[in-house]
This record gives C-alpha cells, structure tokens and sequence, in this order.
C-alpha cells in the first residue's frame, strides 16, 4: 500500500495519454475532413499532456528510469554508492522544493481564473506542479530510506 500515489499517477497517465491521443484525432478529423475546428480541442489536449508529463516524472523516478549518469554508480559499490545516490536524491528534493513552491504561487495566483476556451478553472492546470513535486519529494525521502537501511546485497 505503500506505492498508492505510483498507482494514481499511472491511471493519470493512461487517462491523460488516452485523452491527448483522442482528442488530437477527432482535431484532425474535424479540422482537415469536416473543415471545421473545434476551439477547446487543443487547450484540453495541452492540460491533458501537462498532467501526463508531471505524473511521469513520478513514475519514472519510481522505476529509476529518468535521466542519469550512471558511469560512476556503476563503478561504486558499498557506502561510496550509497552516498552518491543519496545526494542524487538531496538534489532532486531541492529541485523539486523549488517546483512545489512554484507551483503553490501560479495555484494561489490563479485562484478565480479560469480558460479561455473551456473555461474551467485554472489552478486545475497549475495543480501539477504541486502535486508532482509533493509526491516526488516524498518518493525520494523513500528512495534514501531505501538506500541507507534496506539492504539489497550490493548497495542497489
């Protein structure tokens, strides 16, 4: 149970991914079949794929697929490898403080607007960044947990 927020950012992502795509098409269908565009089409595309984007930053931190250098790591093993991926993660908890309290400003800055072309309100949009950055803050904290006191046999 201790994944859950993995598990939601991946139904958001499947949901958001779904939605791009559809949406997308029947843009296309619409616009060079019919001739005739729909104005909510791509600003419901964008927040989908904005919503997809930072839930997938949680996933593949998760899955320890996001972007790295991994030349030194592989040539540690023991406490030097437990240091340098628990300052990786310090680093990722600082970038992402920043993230948080960003998004928190563009949330609290949006509060009573709303879209031009669906009209929904904006901090629905900008919630992602705080969101994301909440839920990667935390997936790091269990990341160094996980570094310092799970033992994996190698330093994993």
């Amino acid at each position: 149970m201790r994944k859950w927020h993995i598990k939601l950012s991946e139904w958001i992502v499947i949901v958001s991914f779904s939605a791009v795509v559809l949406i997308t098409f029947v843009q296309i269908i619409f616009r060079y079949v019919i001739n005739h565009s729909l104005p909510w089409a791509d600003e419901l595309a964008r927040y989908c794929f904005v919503w997809l984007v930072y839930s997938g930053i949680l996933i593949s931190l998760n899955r320890g697929e996001h972007a790295s250098v991994s030349i030194l790591t592989e040539r540690l093993t023991g406490v030097p490898k437990k240091v340098i991926l628990t300052l990786a993660d310090v680093f990722v908890i600082l970038l992402f403080v920043c993230i948080t309290i960003g998004g928190i400003k563009f949330v609290l800055l949006s509060v009573g607007q709303y879209t031009s072309g669906l009209r929904i309100p904006k901090l629905l949009v900008y919630l992602a960044l705080p969101l994301c950055g909440f839920t990667v803050i935390i997936e790091s904290f269990i990341r160094i947990y996980d570094v310092l006191f799970v033992e994996k046999g190698d330093g994993n």
